[in-house]
């Protein structure tokens, strides 16, 4: 009769996969020459230079490892798991925090300064889906997201608790040691690396590491002070041509 696998050496094996290593480059990801595929065949157990290397390259949760509980993160990473800063209003409510243009600057340095927040603007949304402690509205400055978020409108965020929520088809706020960043975002788990993309073509890829980043949130929603409706310049031009075309027509009409 087989014997079963270790649930360690099982979730050992559908981390390395769905983290796109092989046996060998894993191995050497995490400084072991230990065999992989002893380990994962339940022929020899996990040594503790491998559970070092787990916890020290990917943050991964030893106690998930061996099946002892479902966080496969550990919650101490170097990305803020929760909000440095949570507001509330007299009541004790949980109320969202704007941080418009002016406090962009600031932000960064002010993370953990309860009274710097306080001298920002807070409000709340009657609506279910905004009324979590953990919401933030940061006004968005420039056009790296023309079109989906325009420079001067405010985007409703959801702090970002853990890593494998973020989703490269979202957008996100990236708040690093000098700035604040509105991008589309992807992790790659391999390289424990953060690729961040703007929809304007105009401006560059940037690649991060986990710990560049400070806190990262993701729009839910925004607020526009003004309602425009944006056309690709070969849409505009078919747009101006007819208008121009009407008014020849109308001129005509008028002569005759």
């Amino acid at each position: 009769m087989k014997k079963d696998l270790p649930i360690e050496a099982l979730r050992l094996k559908l981390f390395r996969i769905e983290s796109g290593w092989t046996q060998r480059e894993f191995a050497k990801a995490l400084g072991t020459k230990q065999s992989i595929a002893d380990i994962e065949r339940g022929r020899v157990r996990l040594s503790g230079q491998i559970i070092e290397g787990l916890v020290r390259k990917f943050n991964l949760n030893p106690s998930w490892l061996y099946g002892k509980d479902q966080q496969k993160y550990l919650k101490d990473s170097t990305i803020q798991r929760t909000p440095f800063v949570i507001s509330e209003n007299i009541e004790g409510k949980a109320n969202i925090t704007l941080v418009s243009g002016k406090a962009y600057a600031g932000y960064p340095d002010n993370l953990h300064d309860p009274k710097w927040f306080e001298g920002l603007p807070i409000f709340s949304l009657p609506i279910q889906k905004f009324q979590n402690s953990q919401l933030r509205c940061f006004q968005i400055e420039g056009d790296s997201m023309k079109g989906v978020i325009e420079s001067g409108e405010f985007a409703l965020c959801r702090f970002v608790e853990q890593l494998e929520d973020i989703h490269a088809d979202r957008v996100y706020i990236v708040v690093t040691k000098d700035s604040l960043l509105c991008k589309r975002v992807s992790f790659d788990i391999k390289y424990n690396l953060f690729t961040l993309i703007s929809v304007n073509p105009d401006y560059d890829i940037l690649h991060l590491e986990a710990q560049e980043l400070l806190e990262v949130w993701e729009v839910i929603g925004k607020i526009s002070p003004d309602i425009k409706i944006y056309l690709p310049e070969h849409k505009q031009e078919e747009v101006m041509a007819e208008l121009q075309q009407l008014r020849s027509a109308i001129a005509e009409l008028k002569r005759e």
